[in-house]
């Protein structure tokens, strides 16, 4: 009952409405793993942007909890979580070593939505990382996040650093590594670059 209740609210209150956030927020620390679920997942259509209780609350659950809870959690963060946050950026980036392929995906699909101009070299070499993820979901994930990545990055600079880190993968001893990364390519490469 809880947690329909938590998904009630989600489909009543409007975005930004303080009672529904805080008690949201508060059912995120109930003992049943399903309420808490619903709550997060409600959370990310009703708090707004940059919430500062909310972007805390949701970061405590991406160490915590079961893999659904993980994912929900990731996935609210990108939706929730001010642009250029530091905090959440790096959190997201640790949560991409995931041992759930569903919780790296989830934090794949976030980290574009938070960055602002924030899609450093460094950045984009760890996501390219994860076109060597034994899972395909992730590798397609990745694929997708390293185009949004280099579109949010910091002009040219971010589409070299994101082509030399996927280059490096096109000759990998996996072929699905090699065709992820291939995909990638034809996402941020421009025409006629020489590398």
């Amino acid at each position: 009952v809880r947690s329909m209740a938590a998904v009630a609210v989600r489909r009543i209150a409007p975005r930004g409405h303080c009672g529904a956030v805080e008690a949201l927020c508060g059912c995120v620390k109930d003992s049943d793993p399903t309420v808490q679920r619903a709550a997060v997942e409600s959370l990310c259509h009703v708090a707004e942007r940059g919430h500062e209780r909310t972007t805390m609350v949701l970061a405590k659950r991406l160490s915590g909890g079961d893999a659904l809870m993980r994912r929900s959690a990731a996935k609210a963060l990108g939706h929730v979580a001010t642009q250029g946050n530091e905090r959440c950026i790096t959190l997201l980036r640790k949560t991409l070593q995931d041992s759930e392929a569903q919780v790296r995906v989830a934090a794949l699909e976030s980290l574009p939505l938070i960055l602002g101009t924030e899609a450093t070299a460094q950045l984009l070499s760890e996501v390219a990382a994860s076109l060597e993820d034994p899972d395909e979901a992730v590798r397609q994930t990745t694929v997708k996040t390293l185009g949004l990545m280099v579109v949010h990055g910091q002009g040219n600079d971010a589409a070299a650093a994101a082509v030399e880190a996927i280059c490096v993968r096109l000759e990998h001893r996996f072929w699905w590594v090699a065709r992820s990364a291939l995909k990638a390519l034809g996402l941020v490469a421009t025409k006629g670059d020489p590398r």
